[in-house]
């Protein structure tokens, strides 16, 4: 959240070092995220671990779709090892799809906090509803396999776009 809050006022104000370091938090991301797509600590936090991962990867996916408007560089392209963004995308479909076999996968009891709105079997489903940055994605990746399922839960993304990850309107057209 902080790359993300930081990137959007380095393009507000054209600070590059500020963009910059949000391509290296995004980059990085990628290096750390696991093979299907998931980000190890945030996938762990019991009935929690859907929404902070689909966090995480809200603010990856927005910071990728603004530098991009922005900037040209495309992060969507950038692999390692197989991994991109687009393999984090499939795996938050998967759990918007099916949540509590996507959580049991990595969840483990977390009763000092992960566990107050969740179990493992049982996971908070807010993250649902505040997934709408795959709208974004999708508009982005046409093409993807996963498209069709993001416009029909979503839409274009003009509904209930989810406070987190609003952003001025300015940036998401190329100055």
């Amino acid at each position: 959240m902080t790359a993300y809050i930081t990137m959007l006022w380095g393009l507000m104000v054209s600070d590059q070092q500020a963009v910059q370091k949000a391509v290296d938090v995004v980059k990085l991301a990628i290096h750390d995220m696991r093979p299907d797509g998931s980000f190890p600590i945030d996938s762990q936090r019991s009935g929690m671990g859907l929404k902070y991962s689909s966090d995480a990867l809200g603010y990856l996916i927005m910071m990728g779709a603004l530098i991009k408007a922005n900037t040209g560089l495309d992060l969507f392209t950038y692999t390692v090892d197989g991994r991109s963004l687009d393999t984090g995308v499939a795996f938050m479909v998967k759990a918007v799809r099916n949540p509590s076999e996507t959580n049991k996968i990595y969840a483990i009891p977390c009763p000092g906090g992960g566990d107050t709105w969740g179990s493992i079997t049982n996971p908070s489903l807010a993250f649902v509803e505040t997934a709408t940055y795959l709208a974004v994605y999708a508009q982005l990746n046409p093409t993807s396999e996963h498209t069709d399922f993001i416009l029909s839960k979503y839409g274009d993304g003009t509904k209930r776009r989810s406070e987190v990850f609003a952003v001025p309107p300015g940036l998401l057209v190329k100055q």
